[in-house]
């Protein structure tokens, strides 16, 4: 992208990868390992079978060739260690391509004020939100997964409980 818009301003949020493994297991890695996804994808091919296909094809380019495709085990050790070094590594070149006058490292404590003094804007008066919530993306996860697994229910096995249910009654 750099190199196609070569005036464009880069903001590069900084987090202690530290940090930020810790937030991706309890978060985005925790409910990548549910293995209930595998099969409950093909009941909702719109949203969750997107959300996993694009999320492990994401993840591979982002940790390489070393990643094969299929489930991961997203929580073990050598996943966040390798997760931890391509994080800084795209860091690094982040900071190698974009020219200093284009690029903000900016941390999400630091709020609006260098925001606004990078982009030639006003500070909003507003508080910055704090709004990247380990808890909730967790229960969004699994509202997901229970709305899917309804329309499992409704389009299998209910359809499945009538029909025998009718033959059932017929026969009596």
């Amino acid at each position: 992208l750099v190199e196609y818009y070569p005036e464009a301003k880069v903001i590069l949020t900084e987090r202690d990868p530290d940090k930020w493994i810790k937030s991706m297991q309890q978060t985005i890695y925790l409910a990548h390992s549910w293995s209930s996804w595998d099969w409950m994808k093909y009941w909702d091919p719109g949203l969750v079978k997107l959300w996993m296909d694009c999320d492990k094809r994401d993840w591979c380019a982002f940790l390489g060739e070393t990643v094969q495709p299929g489930r991961q085990d997203y929580l073990s050790a050598e996943y966040a260690a390798l997760a931890k070094q391509r994080y800084v590594e795209h860091y690094q070149h982040i900071k190698k391509i974009v020219p200093k006058e284009r690029l903000l490292l900016w941390k999400p404590q630091d709020g609006w004020e260098p925001l606004g003094r990078f982009l030639g804007q006003e500070t909003p008066i507003e508080a910055f939100p704090h709004v990247n919530d380990a808890d909730a993306f967790v229960i969004m996860a699994k509202q997901i997964w229970w709305a899917t697994f309804g329309k499992m229910v409704a389009t299998t096995v209910l359809p499945i409980g009538l029909a025998v249910g009718g033959w059932y009654w017929l026969r009596r």
